[in-house]
């Protein structure tokens, strides 16, 4: 559950960047 939210969390981010 926590690598699933690490990775979750580090999606987030690099969509914010893009955007």
């Amino acid at each position: 559950l926590n690598l699933l939210v690490c990775t979750l969390l580090k999606i987030i981010v690099i969509v914010k960047h893009v955007n």
